[in-house]
């Protein structure tokens, strides 16, 4: 059945003249749009990453995927570009520490940045002071319910 053959699935009086993307509900007009993104909070933008069988699979799926690697392949030419530019003061200070602590026979391994304990950790060394480490060691008392931290 084509979409012309269909009625509407908002107000249900006229043809349908638009397909959503991400639902594929099929609509007459921009009022009707408006109204089935509202009412089912539907965004209107396909899901780039839904599985598509390989029998559904068309050249506008072909031509989707490609848009988006090169979305990809931007948005990581720009991180790249601002890191660059930016350079993070704290991540030289963690190869630092890391490699003093090697030095000293400790294997230490650092959480990705992202995460919220990656940020809260202060360990650190100092360049007046190369060889000593300064730790920031959490302790958690769970039948207390007590946090305590510790830098020195």
């Amino acid at each position: 059945m084509d979409i012309k053959d269909k009625r509407c699935e908002v107000c249900c009086k006229e043809f349908a003249k638009y397909r959503c993307p991400r639902c594929s509900k099929q609509t007459c007009s921009v009022k009707c749009v408006k109204e089935h993104k509202a009412t089912t909070a539907c965004n209107g933008q396909r899901d780039k990453s839904a599985y598509v069988p390989i029998k559904k699979y068309t050249e506008n799926h072909l031509l989707s995927d490609y848009q988006f690697l090169e979305d990809v392949d931007r948005a990581t030419d720009i991180a790249t570009r601002i890191a660059k530019k930016f350079p993070n003061r704290n991540h030289n200070n963690k190869k630092f520490l890391k490699r003093t602590a090697n030095q000293k026979g400790v294997r230490l391994l650092f959480l990705p940045n992202v995460f919220t304990k990656h940020k809260q950790n202060t360990s650190r060394t100092f360049k007046e002071s190369p060889s000593t480490i300064f730790w920031c060691v959490k302790w958690i008392f769970p039948q207390s319910e007590y946090t305590e931290i510790f830098e020195k």
